[in-house]
């Protein structure tokens, strides 16, 4: 403050700030700004290497390094092309074995939320927003009219919010928030948690929406997954932390069956075990009959119960 009274406190339109850059215009790739990508991969490289459980990966990519990457993301938003590199990298140090595995299903079911950096920045800034008018901060028509009127802006919290807006798939404004199912939520009069939970919800839907137009196998996601049941065999204490992995990997889409295989397999896309038709997941886990007695077994059947 003495140094701007004197009048000699030099300006510059760009610094450096923990690793944060802001800019007041727009905002150009630079050498400054790959700091934060660098020193995010850095980390997830070191944690892929830990021989532990995925929940201490899981656990320790968010805290270690996606909750460094994303320093205030809700004051300035993140190149999209940071966070899709950010994301692949906490993808690889959590979950360790990525060939072919969605990572919108990892992430929606297996890793918690924090650890993406996709959905960090689709959560925070609005929390941040609503936070504002908790605290008493600011006016909810101060933000209002800040919405209404910044919608060129490059940096600050309303330039967050509108790119997380763009990632979670929301629409309208501020108090009239409305998600692609058409449910609407006031974003400066709800809770915090009701803030998070929206537009968590949203986020996801968005995630899988696009996962199910990218991969067929997957199209039923677009309707929702159910968290809970899908991870409840997981919780199991019985099973070893291998078979889990293995399991993780299946419900993922990294299983690899024949017709996948004979993209570089001379040996073709026919089902190795019966002969009778191609390979896919559904033929392996379902239908293909050398896996009968097994499939029996699992579900508690015997021909008895089938033909009674």
């Amino acid at each position: 403050e003495q140094l701007a009274e004197a009048g000699t406190l030099p300006c510059t339109s760009t610094w450096l700030d923990l690793g944060v850059d802001h800019a007041a215009g727009a905002r150009p790739g630079s050498v400054k700004r790959t700091a934060r990508t660098e020193d995010h991969a850095t980390r997830c490289a070191r944690i892929q290497l830990i021989p532990t459980a995925l929940k201490w990966r899981d656990m320790l990519t968010q805290m270690a390094a996606t909750a460094a990457g994303l320093y205030a993301v809700e004051c300035n938003p993140i190149p999209l092309w940071q966070l899709r590199t950010m994301r692949k990298h906490a993808f690889r140090a959590a979950w360790r074995s990525t060939f072919r595995c969605a990572p919108e299903i990892a992430f929606s079911v297996f890793l918690h939320w924090r650890t993406d950096p996709l959905a960090v920045a689709a959560v925070a800034p609005l929390v941040y927003l609503n936070g504002v008018i908790a605290r008493q901060v600011r006016r909810p028509e101060d933000l209002v009219w800040l919405w209404a009127h910044c919608t060129e802006a490059f940096a600050g919290p309303i330039a967050a919010a509108r790119q997380a807006f763009k990632l979670a798939g929301l629409s309208g404004t501020l108090r009239a928030c409305s998600n692609a199912a058409g449910a609407t939520l006031d974003l400066l009069g709800a809770t915090a948690h009701e803030v998070k939970t929206f537009a968590l919800d949203a986020f996801r839907a968005t995630q899988l929406a696009a996962l199910a137009a990218r991969r067929g196998p997957f199209e039923p996601c677009a309707d929702g997954i159910d968290i809970w049941a899908s991870a409840a065999i997981l919780r199991s204490k019985k099973w070893t932390e291998q078979k889990k992995a293995m399991l993780r990997t299946v419900m993922a889409g990294g299983a690899v069956p024949q017709a996948v295989a004979a993209k570089w397999s001379p040996q073709g896309a026919l089902c190795p075990f019966c002969r009778l038709e191609e390979e896919d997941n559904h033929h392996r886990y379902c239908t293909c009959p050398q896996w009968g007695g097994i499939r029996m077994q699992i579900l508690g059947l015997s021909l008895i119960h089938i033909s009674e």
